[in-house]
């Protein structure tokens, strides 16, 4: 079992607000209540899930079904984005 983050964006009046990160924690709790051992996402924003506890991983240690949205992308034999997960300890 995994979860993903993806798509996360908050309009650019409202960012520093902390409202990005309410939503990831809302979501990593939701995640837990649910017994989901892991939550990934590819990003730019680095620092911000780091702040949240996030560590990088490699790529390649996402199982392969996660891969499937990427598939259309033009970037996908040079993904620029970076991986990182956390696991979630009850």
């Amino acid at each position: 079992d995994l979860g993903e983050v993806m798509a996360l964006a908050v309009e650019d009046e409202y960012q520093g607000m902390g409202i990005g990160g309410e939503i990831v924690r809302e979501l990593l709790k939701k995640a837990k209540q649910l017994k989901v051992p892991e939550v990934i996402t590819l990003t730019y924003q680095i620092e911000f899930f780091k702040n949240l506890g996030f560590s990088v991983t490699e790529k390649d240690n996402f199982p392969k079904r996660v891969w499937r949205i990427c598939l259309d992308c033009p970037k996908l034999e040079n993904c620029d984005e970076t991986a990182l997960h956390i696991i979630l300890k009850e």
